[in-house]
């Protein structure tokens, strides 16, 4: 018993004399002090290398258990674009995405349906929804023009969007799509056929009437140009010069587009900043906003019927007060001549008063929200000189 007894403590003492050099040089590292911060124009400057890059784009999964941001750590480099992260509520289990991942992950902009199960939102201007029941979204769209500004319709069976400055109504079962709108640049009426010389178009008349298929083929175009017309029952609408479609509303009932359009200031002029640091090696333009002085843009509401292609302008009903005119209350030097000689009154006649009509108040309207019942609109109202909003 005495044997095992020593031969436990010899053992003891032995392991205590190799871990004792370690234990002591642990505990001297652990109270050396950190090595401070230098303050130099070098270490300043490194800037996010040095702090660390803010996440951005954070939101919540629909069920409120994790976190998503974007976010690139200080040690990447400073081009790379941020990655996809995700964290639970609790702070636990942070990891970056992959980039499988991050196209499974819920969206973080679009619009949610009233049951919360779906989400439309466009992804690289195609049409995604996303079930968050099963995690995954499907794509709708795979087109070449962008779609834009996807929602859900009130009835919740179909979404809208815009495509080339018009609006598009596409069912979730079936997938059948219509045109709910014929937007178009420029006039309504085409610019007319150049007219040749009198001796041209006297020849233009004579081969039409002497030569029979000449005759038959002008016929037959102005006949399907005019069964064209008959058959298109929505009237297009024209977009003047200058104006330009920002946003397409569709109302509750899906009879009619609300659009937003913005007209440029007249006169306006851009500023203009020198770009120096270009891979042409030659100075840049880059075109900037306009002076504070300058007219700015003006935006106005248009309501356009679906069915027929109709509009009528939303009127805000705003107007300015009527400023009186002027009442004069001296002569000038001719009719003070006139009074001196005798030959004139020795006061001056009452004017005509012209009947005031007050001015139409410049007034921007935008940010339409319909009520959930889709019998009430909600607009923001701002006025152009920025006294009412």
């Amino acid at each position: 018993m005495k044997t095992k007894q020593l031969q436990l403590a010899s053992i003891v003492l032995c392991v205590t004399s190799l871990l004792a050099p370690h234990l002591l040089l642990a505990q001297k590292q652990s109270t050396v002090q950190p090595r401070p911060f230098e303050l130099t124009v070098d270490s300043i400057m490194r800037g996010p290398r040095l702090v660390g890059y803010p996440p951005t784009g954070v939101y919540w999964s629909q069920d409120s258990q994790r976190v998503y941001f974007r976010w690139k750590q200080a040690g990447e480099t400073r081009l790379k674009e941020t990655s996809l992260y995700v964290v639970n509520r609790d702070g636990k289990g942070l990891r970056r995405l992959t980039e499988d991942e991050a196209r499974q992950a819920p969206p973080a902009n679009g619009e949610l349906s009233k049951d919360k199960t779906m989400t439309v939102f466009t992804d690289e201007g195609d049409i995604f929804i996303y079930d968050h029941k099963s995690g995954t979204p499907r794509q709708i769209t795979r087109t070449v023009d962008a779609e834009t500004n996807a929602h859900f319709t009130f009835d919740q069976k179909h979404v809208y969007f815009t495509r080339l400055n018009n609006l598009y109504v596409m069912a979730l079962d079936g997938g059948s799509l219509e045109q709910l709108t014929d937007i178009r640049a420029g006039t309504a009426t085409p610019a007319p056929s150049p007219k040749g010389t009198d001796s041209q178009e006297y020849l233009k008349k004579e081969e039409r009437a002497l030569l029979n298929a000449v005759r038959e083929r002008a016929e037959q175009r102005e006949e399907q140009e005019k069964n064209r017309k008959e058959h298109e029952k929505r009237k297009p609408f024209y977009a003047p010069t200058g104006q330009n479609v920002t946003n397409l509303t569709l109302s509750p009932d899906s009879k009619h587009v609300i659009a937003t359009i913005s007209e440029l200031g007249t006169g306006s002029k851009n500023t203009i900043v020198p770009n120096y640091v270009t891979e042409s090696a030659y100075t840049e333009e880059i075109s900037g906003r306009t002076k504070v002085g300058d007219t700015q843009n003006r935006t106005h509401l248009t309501i356009i019927d679906a069915e027929t292609g109709e509009t009528k302008n939303v009127d805000h009903g705003q107007k300015l007060p009527a400023t009186p005119q002027t009442q004069r209350t001296e002569m000038n030097a001719t009719e003070q001549g006139s009074v001196s000689t005798g030959s004139g009154s020795d006061r001056v006649e009452a004017q005509t008063k012209k009947p005031l009509t007050p001015k139409d108040r410049d007034v921007q309207l935008s940010q339409l929200q319909w009520s959930e019942d889709g019998k009430n609109v909600v607009l923001m109202a701002r006025a152009a000189d920025n006294k009412d909003r």
